[in-house]
């Protein structure tokens, strides 16, 4: 992971990374789990294409939010 990332971690939450591992489920995007220095665990996706679409992560978290709401399994 970059330290770019690692600052935008650290500057979000307040924390120091102190691990990350990849994990699946990314698509067109990496994914990974962090591990912060007081032991949180985040999940971050990331997307370096070309271009992202405006509002694409807001938008995916909006309808994960929907479906919790909605009590459907994740």
């Amino acid at each position: 992971m970059d330290a770019e990332l690692q600052r935008a971690i650290q500057d979000a939450t307040g924390r120091r990374v102190t691990a990350a591992s990849p994990v699946g489920g990314g698509s067109i995007n990496t994914a990974r789990l962090c591990t912060l220095d007081d032991g949180g665990r985040v999940f971050i996706k990331t997307y370096r294409g070309r271009a992202a679409t405006p509002g694409m992560f807001e938008a995916e978290a909006a309808s994960l939010v929907a479906l919790a709401e909605a009590g459907s399994p994740l």
